[in-house]
């Protein structure tokens, strides 16, 4: 099996609960590219700002809205994001000190009474930090074609797997025996998409180099060896850098060869779309059949999946397919879900025309983002647009084969 065959084996690590009725009017919803047009009360500015990740005006017109009513609804929803925001850039502290907030306003609050021991347990290690340096890694061919970091953690060469669907980096207990880290049990549990769940621990990388970028106490979630993602791979690629690696790396571009570039120069040429932020889950637009809808990008995804709202939006689509049972893979087995197959399907992203076949979409909701995203985009739809880049600064996905697609 292959690494990513799990398909977001991390998505019930960090889930804030949806919004009660008597909040849905406190900017609740993903449609951030429609909002970024209008001109929003202060609260939805924020919001919209901390999911363009402009992290500094966030924090000031979320503080703002603290500022106004501390114990109000306004407040906490502010408190929610600056926590989301804190946790995807791995600032663990202050979305501890959020959570604890929250948690004195609402303490039935178990979304965040179940998060909390996991940010305890993140908030003993030093602060987060990168040195940013131009780089550039080379190619190194695997199984699965996703995108692979050559690293040094804790002076030991890896090759550790670029995931922007994990909302947290993950490695094994193998790989974190084999770089001598000491394991600490969280008091929580991970859920998987298939609803089974183990016990979390946690440990710290205290350098990470990658490339010429440096990162200091990285964190990461380690789960058993004996089952997936890693029971197949070798000791020394048993890790996957997940958002908070990635968003402080800033830029990545990977070249047609397979080459990939960090911290290089902007582009100002090609077919791009923006990407926002639900959570710690990148979200972009792409189209199908002149139609823009949401999907999450998922590098560590091999195939693309469509979801629910693809085959509510596109029933014809349904029709003409094939019903059939879809496994997922995830810590604790295998689960079936039911789905139409197609032959093909062709979308348009970032001004390419990328074609996914055969095409699976999903029947029934299988996580938070399956109900209101179109599909999970995976690697498979994304290499199509090489050369591009995922520039985390101007929050954009960039293809320069698309220049003449726009």
């Amino acid at each position: 099996m292959r690494i990513r065959e799990v398909l977001m084996f991390l998505s019930l690590i960090f889930c804030v609960a949806p919004m009660k009725a008597q909040d849905v009017d406190l900017c609740e919803g993903q449609d951030w590219f429609a909002q970024m047009k209008v001109r929003p009360m202060q609260l939805c500015k924020g919001v919209l700002e901390a999911a363009f990740n402009n992290t500094t005006n966030a924090i000031s017109d979320l503080q703002r809205v603290i500022g106004k009513d501390p114990k109000g609804p306004e407040a906490y929803r502010a408190h929610e994001v600056l926590l989301e925001m804190d946790f995807r850039q791995g600032r663990y502290r202050d979305a501890l000190s959020h959570a604890d907030t929250m948690l004195a306003l609402r303490p039935g609050a178990t979304d965040i009474t179940d998060l909390r021991p996991l940010l305890s347990a993140l908030s003993s290690y030093p602060n987060f930090t990168i040195h940013r340096k131009r780089s550039i890694l080379p190619y190194i061919p695997t199984s699965d074609q996703n995108p692979h970091f050559a690293v040094r953690a804790e002076d030991r060469e890896g090759l550790f797997y670029a995931d922007t669907g994990a909302n947290i980096s993950v490695m094994s207990d193998a790989e974190a025996l084999a770089l001598g880290l000491a394991i600490r049990s969280v008091e929580s549990k991970m859920g998987d998409i298939g609803g089974s769940s183990i016990s979390l621990r946690v440990a710290e990388v205290n350098i990470l180099r990658i490339g010429k970028c440096t990162l200091r106490h990285v964190a990461f979630v380690v789960v058993p060896v004996s089952q997936p993602p890693f029971n197949e791979v070798p000791v020394h690629q048993q890790a996957i850098l997940g958002i908070q690696v990635l968003l402080a790396l800033n830029r990545i571009q990977v070249s047609e060869d397979g080459r990939i570039e960090l911290a290089g120069p902007r582009k100002s040429v090609g077919g791009f779309t923006s990407i926002a932020f639900d959570q710690s889950q990148p979200v972009i637009q792409m189209d199908f059949d002149g139609k823009p809808m949401l999907y999450t990008m998922d590098t560590g995804a091999i195939h693309t999946t469509l979801n629910p709202p693809f085959g509510e939006t596109f029933p014809a689509e349904i029709h003409r397919g094939k019903a059939e049972d879809h496994k997922l893979t995830g810590v604790g087995g295998d689960t079936s879900q039911p789905s139409i197959s197609l032959d093909r399907l062709r979308f348009t992203l970032a001004g390419n025309e990328v074609v996914l076949s055969p095409a699976v979409v999903l029947l029934k909701k299988t996580t938070a983002e399956s109900s209101w995203a179109a599909g999970n985009l995976g690697y498979d739809l994304i290499r199509q647009t090489t050369p591009f880049m995922i520039d985390f600064e101007q929050m954009t996905f960039r293809s320069e084969r698309g220049v003449h697609n726009r």
